[in-house]
């Protein structure tokens, strides 16, 4: 059988392990590339004043070049992909939280038929 012949398993039909499996992967990256922006968040506001330092005319205050960066579209756009970022970790968080109560529920009727069977005396 040739690779492109072999399809995937359809969402719904894949255990709980291996969905478990993928999300915590996904979740694992977009954690990983939200915490990496919010790390780097000093360190880019600081390079955003020293840049704007170097292009000045004439010095400047440090209240001042705050001023400028934080109310600069450049400092707006990376703030909004960090909270973008962290969002959409957040977002695969519960799906993960949502496949261990899938889990927890499918125990609780595998429980509820074995305790059925033992009332019945199957």
């Amino acid at each position: 059988m040739s690779r492109a012949a072999i399809k995937e398993m359809p969402e719904h039909e894949r255990p709980l392990s291996e969905r478990y499996r993928i999300a915590a992967n996904a979740w694992v990256q977009a954690d990983h590339e939200a915490r990496f922006q919010e790390e780097i968040k000093t360190s880019r506001f600081e390079t955003m004043k020293t840049r704007l330092l170097a292009e000045a005319t004439e010095p400047m205050a440090e209240n001042k070049l705050e001023r400028i960066v934080k109310s600069s579209d450049e400092w707006r756009d990376f703030i909004l992909n960090m909270v973008t970022k962290r969002t959409t970790a957040n977002r695969l968080k519960i799906d993960i939280v949502e496949i261990q109560m899938l889990e927890r529920e499918q125990q609780d009727r595998n429980q509820t038929i074995r305790a059925e069977m033992r009332l019945s005396g199957r």
